[in-house]
């Protein structure tokens, strides 16, 4: 368990965010409701060790998001519902995603808790939307989902459990198309045989 308080990170990054951010994502195309009405980004400077980052002075201006789990949602779902009644209840900040609009496909996370940014109805017939990074789901209208794992395995079994998928593009489509075509990695399995004994 992480002794990190994200609560305080949050409104430290709220804090900081000043109008030349706001108007940085509004010339991106982040709708203004989710950055002055349901305010989805921060900004920080931050320090990067391999998936996650830490806050530094000194460090690379980043933009940053939480990641809630709603409290009605079941466990298993590290996931940020957008909706106005959803924001309202507060749902509990599992992590945040530090993203940067120059290189919106890489990102880090605070504490490596969170799988995935966003919500999809995994029993809806509709496409999900599923999103290439951070700032594409705030340019969606924080619609859909981004899976924030590199794990391959995690990435699989975030898309396979929904419905259906509405990629970005066919570019896209055929990116995710090869990760649910690409086999899992699978433990060697031995056989033991009369005499021999496995290595």
């Amino acid at each position: 368990m992480s002794n990190i308080d994200l609560v305080s990170e949050w409104r430290a990054a709220r804090a900081a965010f000043t109008p030349e951010h706001r108007q940085a994502l509004l010339d991106l195309g982040v709708p203004a409701s989710l950055i002055i009405l349901f305010p989805l980004v921060g900004a920080v400077r931050i320090a990067t060790t391999s998936d996650t980052y830490q806050p530094a002075e000194d460090g690379e201006l980043a933009f940053v998001t939480p990641v809630r789990v709603d409290p009605d949602d079941a466990p298993i779902d590290r996931l940020y519902h957008p909706s106005p009644d959803a924001i309202t209840r507060g749902g509990e900040i599992v992590d945040m995603v530090a993203w940067n609009p120059v290189h919106p496909d890489r990102w880090a996370l605070r504490i490596g808790a969170a799988t995935s940014l966003g919500h999809a109805d995994s029993c809806s017939e509709r496409p999900a939307p599923v999103r290439r990074s951070p700032l594409s789901w705030l340019q969606g209208g924080a619609l859909g989902i981004v899976p924030l794992t590199r794990d391959h395995l995690d990435v699989q079994i975030i898309l396979l459990s929904l419905y259906s998928i509405q990629a970005e593009d066919a570019a896209h489509g055929r990116e995710i198309r090869a990760i649910l075509r690409r086999p899992s990695s699978i433990p060697p399995i031995f056989i033991p045989s009369a005499g021999a004994t496995a290595p």
